[in-house]
């Protein structure tokens, strides 16, 4: 049985296990070298021109505004084939073999057409040269009016491929909380399309409640505030609602200095759904490799947490069962190290 309390042993393990993330997002995958050729190439101003210092910030305000800056450098076809195969190509570095991948539309300037065929032509270009496959989540920005988030699933509709699994929607919730796009929600369903949202990062426990019964959503995107609430936790624990989380997004709202340990911690130990994700690898300083090693290392999680982490992503993918089944068989042979 693999020691777990071995740093080396650890590290060794991961890089070498099969992987699925269900919750990162094109845009804040972009590596700070390309962001910086991308702005310069397309005369847009920068925080800083220095790769080691662009993703620098204190707060979900400060790399929000970095992250908007990102997407308005993503302009041509070519551009958005570049970011996402660049993107699979670090994620395939991480041994991830499925991922589910949300971007910004309406924050390009750029027609969805185009942004859609370069961003399929990326992962195309991935699934060849790396073995990754890649299901898409457009995402409405919620900071936008309502029409807006409308047209864009008017614009999904009528633009469907196989590779679009859902909609999904992000941004700051405080000022937008997830109530007024009730009926945008309506019109993801009506169109046969599933339904995400980040809800909770830094709002109360209700938008959890408003997210799954208002918007019929599936899966919790963050919904760390979960745990402020017992008789939820109770309920969502014994519904087995996924829950998409990443170690590095707490301390965006002032987590760590307002509520102590992670929060993601305490939903593992109060059995629920969690999904581990890297959400923003290059923004936020992380990878999927290193959102694991955090969880061994720092939480003191035993082999059958660290499987019931990775079998929890091929349950909550958006795959069809076939599909959830080719998953899940390549990824057990290295869960066996952690059973015995």
């Amino acid at each position: 049985m693999m020691n777990l309390s071995d740093p080396t042993q650890v590290e060794a393990w991961l890089a070498q296990a099969p992987k699925v993330e269900l919750h990162c997002h094109l845009e804040g995958s972009l590596r700070a070298s390309t962001l910086v050729e991308l702005a310069r190439l397309h005369g847009l101003p920068l925080p800083s021109t220095v790769p080691d210092e662009l993703y620098r910030y204190d707060d979900l305000a400060g790399f929000l505004s970095v992250y908007e800056v990102a997407c308005a450098a993503v302009q041509t076809r070519d551009d958005f084939e570049r970011v996402t195969y660049e993107a699979l190509e670090d994620a395939a570095a991480c041994r991830i073999v499925y991922r589910e991948m949300f971007w910004n539309p309406t924050l390009h300037s750029t027609a969805y057409q185009d942004q859609l065929a370069g961003i399929l032509d990326g992962v195309s270009a991935a699934a060849h040269d790396f073995g990754i496959r890649t299901s898409l989540i457009p995402s409405i920005y919620r900071n936008q009016p309502v029409a807006v988030a409308h047209e864009l699933v008017a614009t999904v509709a009528d633009h469907r491929v196989d590779e679009i699994v859902g909609i999904g929607m992000d941004g700051d919730e405080i000022s937008d909380p997830p109530e007024q796009f009730i009926d945008v929600y309506v019109a993801i369903a009506a169109a046969g399309l599933r339904r995400t949202a980040h809800v909770s990062h830094d709002a109360p426990a209700t938008d959890i409640d408003t997210a799954l019964n208002l918007l019929g959503c599936e899966r919790v995107d963050h919904g760390y505030h979960v745990i402020d609430d017992v008789e939820l936790v109770d309920r969502l624990r014994d519904a087995r609602v996924p829950f998409m989380c990443a170690s590095v997004t707490p301390p965006l709202s002032g987590w760590t200095a307002n509520h102590g340990d992670s929060p993601i911690r305490s939903m593992i130990d109060a059995g629920l759904r969690v999904v581990l994700n890297s959400d923003d690898p290059p923004m936020l300083h992380t990878d999927l490799n290193q959102e694991f090693a955090k969880a061994i290392t720092n939480w003191g999680l035993n082999g059958a947490q660290v499987v019931e982490l990775m079998t929890n992503a091929v349950d909550a993918a958006w795959l069809d069962d076939v599909d959830r089944s080719d998953l899940r068989s390549s990824i057990e042979p290295a869960l066996a190290p952690l059973r015995s």
